[in-house]
């Protein structure tokens, strides 16, 4: 029971939160606010579980109580996570394992990173609080189950699930907002729960989503590793430019992103120590992929061939032919922009030519310098005056 526990109003919670993230420089924490004034929190941390997923048929089951349709793909790609448990996340928070899915049993979203304008990379189909015994930590913990969309439906989330099978993406995170946020004002039990000095603890947190994440937060939060063995969708080698891609366009300074990519090189090359790696030629070209990845983009996967000289990267025929006519198309689309604008351009021109040559004739009429009664006169009049209302018709819309 917490003796100096304050209750955090909830139209204070979200300056709160962002008071401690300016404080703390936190990355790997997102704050947003909905239409509706709650506060939703999104808290790096969670691991592939000990426990294993459920045979076919209790798979096929679960598939099917969401909704959606078999495939018999299905097989091999779902993943178990310890999503969340009550230990000091590394934001310095406590999470209380006090879940409530009333939201999230309506779509139980997978989607990558937070990545909500995108589409997700699967779907939660099995979620539970479960208690946990381990040598680190005993205590309740949040257990799902995911579902990786197969590489027909989403080339992108393939390259996920095959990131995470093979044990490179091993941690995750769940998006919520809570009921109660709790603010501990007494030190001496701050340091007891172990808080950090912005710390706060969350109970009844309604659920929204779960994501497969770089960066943990809860160091008890990863995926299971009995689904590695005999995996039919590991890691590729080719999948290694993509990741490189990925991290150059999140990375804000040019030394932050050489810094990534000397760990991913290492990485690869203790994966396959067969495989030639090399840094990119040139850190200023811009970046091949696209943010958000989307299936268009990542349709022609990219690859990486061997020469007798050098190993050089490459997309494939179909990206690139994609991009052609993609820039083929924008480009004929400004040439016909342009040119309708220069023949609007030339009959304003006329326009103003014309409208000059009347006010000239007229004011040289009244200053005397054109007889009143000079067919000249009246024919230069009437021409300029039926000239100018024929340009002004062709520029009504």
């Amino acid at each position: 029971m917490l003796k100096s526990g304050e209750l955090v109003p909830k139209d204070k919670l979200m300056g709160r939160l962002l008071e401690g993230l300016k404080e703390t420089g936190d990355r790997f924490m997102q704050v947003r606010e909905r239409e509706d004034g709650a506060v939703i929190v999104s808290k790096a941390g969670s691991r592939l579980d000990a426990l294993s997923p459920p045979d076919e048929e209790g798979l096929k089951a679960l598939v099917l109580a969401r909704g959606m349709p078999w495939k018999d793909e299905y097989v091999d790609r779902s993943v178990a996570y310890f999503a969340s448990d009550e230990r000091v996340d590394g934001h310095g928070d406590i999470v209380r394992q006090s879940w409530l899915f009333d939201e999230f049993e309506k779509n139980s979203p997978m989607p990558y990173s937070h990545e909500w304008y995108a589409p997700p990379v699967g779907r939660i189909i099995d979620w539970r609080t479960i208690k946990r015994n381990e040598a680190d930590y005993k205590g309740p913990a949040l257990w799902l189950l995911g579902l990786f969309a197969t590489k027909d439906d989403w080339e992108w989330a393939d390259t996920i699930f095959r990131l995470v099978k093979a044990r490179i993406l091993v941690s995750g995170s769940v998006g919520f907002y809570p009921d109660k946020v709790i603010d501990v004002k007494d030190e001496a039990e701050r340091n007891e729960l172990g808080l950090g000095r912005w710390g706060l603890i969350f109970e009844d947190n309604h659920l929204l989503e779960y994501s497969p994440t770089t960066i943990p937060a809860n160091a008890g939060a990863h995926s299971i590793a009995s689904v590695l063995p005999g995996c039919k969708s590991m890691l590729l080698p080719q999948d290694i430019t993509m990741i490189r891609e990925m991290e150059r366009m999140k990375a804000p300074t040019k030394d932050e992103w050489v810094h990534a990519e000397a760990m991913i090189i290492a990485i690869a090359r203790s994966i396959w120590p067969n495989e030639e790696f090399r840094f990119h030629p040139d850190l200023d070209v811009p970046v091949t992929l696209l943010n958000p990845p989307c299936p268009r983009t990542l349709s022609g996967a990219v690859s990486m061939s061997k020469t007798s000289d050098e190993e050089q990267v490459e997309l494939t025929t179909e990206l690139e032919s994609t991009e052609q006519q993609d820039l083929a198309g924008q480009l004929a689309r400004v040439e016909q922009e342009l040119a309708a604008l220069t023949g609007q351009v030339a009959e304003q021109t006329q326009v103003l030519n014309d409208l000059r040559d009347g006010m000239e004739t007229l004011q040289a009429s009244r200053s005397g310098q054109v007889e009143a009664n000079s067919t000249e006169h009246v024919d230069r009049t009437v021409r300029s005056l039926e000239t100018l209302l024929a340009n002004m018709k062709k520029l009504r819309p």
